[in-house]
């Protein structure tokens, strides 16, 4: 990606994030995901570091930072990010808030946890190795990705890239392993949460 591509991108989100009260954002909540909240509590008891991938509104980091870990959160718009610290109260101070994308990142990790709700079921196709290549990088050896997705069990084809969990394989092969998978729902301010896969990669070697 261009750093143009990257303005440009950086330009569509803030324009998106600012047409909009925060409550009316499909994907906005007020609390972390259950089903990331369970998994944390069984792979990342020992972790310290983790990065917040698209954090958003930042609902997860700042969850995260209450919890105790080491928080870096970032997302491409800068608008989403000052609004995310806002949300954090005390504990802004105790995130790392970084405006970055992730294809074209300047973050060094390494990070022990990464977790992706969202990220990357909105990129091209083109873009998708990119991202398993610097998450892949981005990760400490046996280090673990939680990445939910929208999932080909839900009807229609507005919005996100849909995924089953064979796809997601072949995507992360090259650096991970599989250690669990759900299907599970992203909760929104729909009418009807959209059906997801949630999915648990680790990075080998």
């Amino acid at each position: 990606m261009s750093q143009n591509s990257f303005s440009a991108a950086q330009i569509g989100w803030d324009a998106y994030y600012q047409a909009r009260e925060l409550n009316t954002v499909p994907w906005y909540t007020e609390q972390m995901d259950q089903d990331f909240a369970a998994l944390l509590a069984k792979y990342g008891k020992s972790a310290k570091t983790i990065l917040d991938l698209g954090t958003g509104p930042g609902t997860t980091a700042i969850a995260l930072a209450r919890l105790g870990y080491q928080v870096t959160a970032c997302d491409i718009s800068p608008f989403i990010i000052e609004v995310a610290k806002q949300r954090a109260g005390d504990f802004a101070e105790a995130i790392d808030w970084r405006v970055d994308n992730i294809i074209h990142t300047s973050l060094s990790g390494p990070f022990e946890l990464i977790h992706d709700r969202g990220l990357f079921h909105v990129l091209k196709e083109k873009l998708r190795p990119v991202y398993v290549e610097q998450v892949g990088r981005l990760l400490k050896p046996n280090g673990i990705l939680f990445l939910k997705t929208f999932s080909k069990q839900e009807p229609g084809d507005w919005g996100p890239y849909r995924f089953d969990i064979d796809e997601l394989k072949d995507y992360f092969s090259k650096y991970f392993g599989v250690l669990e998978w759900q299907d599970t729902e992203i909760p929104s301010t729909k009418e009807k949460d959209p059906k997801a896969l949630v999915a648990v990669l680790q990075r080998t070697g």
